[in-house]
């Protein structure tokens, strides 16, 4: 069943953000409007760079568990040293780099497949996924790979 997002209401200071959503099938307004559905991400607080062990603990926590229960979740971030900005133009750094350089961070060389990602290695339900994407988070050791030739 395809779901289309019709509409995102986000509520300062509010524990969820609300989406309306609809099925993408649906032929008339009637039926439309019997099948809408309301559904609700919750919002994570970043905690800043002077929260406490306990803080940060608790949001690690509420982290996996959203992560681990709902698989999706809006971050909230107070952007006071500007680390929103810093992390786009990372990103548009990363992304604009030739594709060597890009295959330096190979998502191969990690076992828990950390890394760079290129267009068409994904796939779903057996179609390529048109996106490249790099993968972050705790890594162990790399391992190595053996080259293949592109």
């Amino acid at each position: 069943m395809a779901l289309t997002l019709a509409k995102i209401n986000l509520v300062p200071r509010a524990s969820r953000v609300r989406l309306q959503a609809r099925q993408a099938c649906c032929t008339s307004a009637a039926s439309a409007a019997s099948s809408s559905a309301l559904l609700e991400l919750p919002v994570l607080a970043f905690p800043n760079k002077d929260a406490t062990t306990d803080e940060r603990t608790t949001f690690a926590r509420s982290l996996v568990r959203t992560a681990h229960e709902i698989g999706f979740f809006y971050l909230a971030v107070d952007d006071d040293d500007g680390v929103r900005a810093r992390v786009l133009e990372s990103t548009l750094e990363f992304f604009a780099l030739p594709l060597e350089e890009k295959l330096e961070s190979d998502y191969r060389q990690s076992p828990a497949f950390r890394g760079y990602m290129r267009d068409g290695v994904e796939n779903t339900a057996g179609n390529p996924d048109r996106r490249e994407q790099i993968e972050f988070g705790v890594e162990a050791h790399a391992r190595e790979i053996e080259s293949t030739s592109e």
